[in-house]
């Protein structure tokens, strides 16, 4: 019940990202809208937005992104450009989109500010005040997978619920 709530929660801020992402492209190339650039924290509502987990960003990376979606508004990516982007396995580091490893040691579940430390050195750190107690396994496999927004959710082999991590320092 809790999968599904939140499955909705997340497609209804995505749903209000993408409106508000394209809605001023599409008005522009059509002649009857703005053709400046407006912030998302400013076309966004507050919940919205904080849906998103974009009050999560700096100020730097909210200004990164609103950025990058003005000079790429409106624009479709073509099979060149979208190969660019597509996800490949890491080998365990954080700038590729997916890190295949293992957690070194007993895994029992998490709850806030749970630390894993992985096979291949690095360290990640729960994000939020998401709790999941789970039967001990030793040394489970894990895919991290690289999200919105330079997130990163971590899935353990055999656990059905997947968390959102950030590197520890």
């Amino acid at each position: 019940m809790k999968l599904q709530l939140a499955r909705r929660v997340i497609l209804s801020a995505l749903s209000a990202l993408m409106l508000a992402v394209t809605a001023p492209a599409i008005a522009a190339q059509r002649g009857n809208g703005p053709t400046t650039y407006t912030p998302l924290q400013q076309r966004m509502s507050y919940t919205d937005f904080t849906r998103a987990g974009l009050d999560r960003l700096s100020p730097a990376q909210l200004k990164a992104l609103n950025d990058w979606l003005r000079t790429h508004a409106g624009r479709v990516a073509t099979p060149s450009n979208a190969a660019a982007s597509t996800p490949h396995e890491g080998a365990g580091h954080a700038d590729s989109n997916v890190i295949h490893s293992h957690i070194v040691g007993t895994f029992r579940g998490w709850s806030a500010d749970t630390v894993f430390t992985l096979a291949n050195g690095q360290r990640w750190q729960v994000v939020g005040g998401s709790d999941m107690m789970f039967h001990s396994m030793k040394d489970p496999a894990v895919t991290l997978h690289k999200g919105f927004f330079g997130s990163w959710m971590l899935d353990v082999d055999g656990v059905d619920q997947s968390v959102r991590v950030s590197r520890a320092r």
